[in-house]
């Protein structure tokens, strides 16, 4: 195996997406590792150095936290990526995964979702230059106590999106300029203040977000975006 080839877990018993990132991934520089079974993704954790592990809950919905607290306690550095059918906004849910990972999980995704969708969120949590903490903003609030480290991609793309409240709010662009699984940075002409909600455009992989700061200068809006 090539020394720079990113090593990927995937824990599902769903061969339709086993065989879906297989294909995307075959001739890339990421090699899936595929688990079907509790006992075959621990085997694994004492093999392999997983740069990424996405793990599916329902495999074994009755001791997929148990096997998350597991991963946890061997893996704590490493970003996990669960994939599920439930609410991920349900309270129940975001308790138990706090239990079983107290530090926290890169991303939840919720089912269903397009191969497109989820090899977006593999690309961004398996770059490797990150912002220094003290200037990230958006992991100094409260949501993010827990100070679980939160990769940041460098962007310079236009956006589009508008203020919630309704269709009657026309649409403005702005520049992204950085972007993590938390929230990005933003530059634009509309002055946009703390705690307004704005909503992306249909082909963002976020709906929706809040402002948590707001810097003018110049004409121009540098704005923190904390996605909801």
């Amino acid at each position: 195996m090539n020394k720079n080839t990113r090593q990927v877990q995937l824990i599902t018993g769903e061969q339709v997406l086993l065989k879906a990132l297989m294909r995307a991934y075959r001739d890339s520089a990421i090699d899936i590792v595929a688990a079907s079974s509790h006992l075959q993704a621990i085997a694994q954790l004492d093999t392999f150095g997983f740069d990424l592990i996405i793990f599916d809950l329902d495999t074994d919905r009755s001791n997929g936290f148990e096997l998350l607290q597991m991963i946890s306690a061997r893996c704590a550095g490493t970003p996990i990526i669960l994939l599920t059918t439930m609410d991920t906004q349900a309270p129940e849910l975001q308790k138990q995964i706090k239990k079983a990972r107290p530090f926290g999980c890169w991303h939840i995704l919720e089912k269903p979702f397009s191969i497109s969708k989820l090899n977006s969120y593999i690309g961004l949590s398996l770059v490797t230059r990150t912002f220094e903490q003290t200037a990230d903003v958006l992991n100094q609030l409260p949501e993010q106590a827990d100070r679980r480290a939160c990769k940041r991609v460098p962007r310079n793309e236009k956006i589009t999106l508008r203020l919630a409240g309704g269709d009657h709010h026309p649409f403005f662009s702005a520049t992204l300029s950085d972007i993590s699984i938390s929230g990005m940075g933003l530059t634009t002409d509309v002055p946009l203040a703390r705690d307004q909600r704005v909503t992306f455009e249909e082909k963002f992989m976020h709906a929706s977000g809040v402002v948590v700061w707001s810097y003018g200068k110049d004409s121009r809006c540098m704005v923190g975006v904390r996605f909801t």
